[in-house]
């Protein structure tokens, strides 16, 4: 790959970006990833614009799913009244197995770390996934928690910038 950002996730903009595998592996999680910004101020920009990169690798270095949440919700009638409120639900690890079968072109639109300390981190994959969700609401919302090390995003060509 020509390009490589390591450790730059707040360095990106994931406005249009979809995922197309996640694959956990032995020592590491990879996902593919299509339509992701690099921000100008990316160490691998050397354009100076919001720009699109081709197919992205992201690799979680000497990482694995710790977990994952289906985001739950609250309804709420025209007058600002709650009507339901429904809770996260943590998957189990069968349901963790399918959501990574079922995943692929789900909308990733952030990726947060925190830093667990000793060079480990915590990453949080948020998904927005077609389909019905339990409120009736055309989407379900996930988060896929990812324990690792360095945080490689890698990509060969730019493809254009970001037309606002």
């Amino acid at each position: 790959m020509k390009f490589k950002s390591i450790n730059e996730t707040e360095k990106f903009t994931y406005d249009d970006c979809q995922l197309f595998k996640l694959i956990d592996g032995e020592g590491m999680v990879t996902a593919e990833l299509e339509a992701l910004i690099v921000r100008p101020d990316n160490s691998q920009n050397s354009n100076y614009t919001n720009s699109y990169a081709g197919t992205v690798t992201a690799t979680f270095a000497d990482g694995r799913i710790t977990g994952a949440v289906r985001e739950g919700c609250r309804r709420f009638d025209a007058n600002d009244v709650l009507i339901e409120e429904i809770p996260d639900k943590q998957l189990d690890d069968e349901q963790v197995e399918l959501l990574k079968k079922e995943i692929d072109g789900a909308y990733l639109y952030e990726v947060r770390t925190s830093d667990l300390g000793d060079g480990r981190r915590e990453a949080v994959l948020c998904l927005e996934c077609p389909g019905e969700d339990i409120a009736g609401t055309d989407s379900v919302i996930f988060r896929i928690e990812i324990e690792c090390g360095d945080i490689i995003f890698a990509w060969d060509k730019y493809m254009n910038r970001v037309q606002m």
